[in-house]
């Protein structure tokens, strides 16, 4: 009885430290999905702020050659 106790209390502990470490390693993996969506957010807001930009002084062009035409 002894010893099923200590086999039993064995492999809990061996199932414990696997599920310890797999809960880090998706921790960890959870991580970097984070870091990585961050960077591309990143640089969408960058490229949409770039966008919008040259959209602008595209309008102002239109615009330009509007008054043009019409003076």
């Amino acid at each position: 009885r002894q010893q099923q106790d200590q086999v039993l209390a064995k492999e809990v502990n061996r199932l414990r430290v696997g599920v310890v470490e797999e809960s880090t390693g998706r921790k960890v993996a959870v991580r970097s999905v984070q870091e990585e969506i961050r960077v591309v957010l990143q640089r969408l807001e960058r490229e949409s702020e770039d966008w919008l930009s040259r959209e602008r002084e595209r309008w102002r062009a239109v615009e330009e050659l509007r008054d043009l035409a019409f003076y």
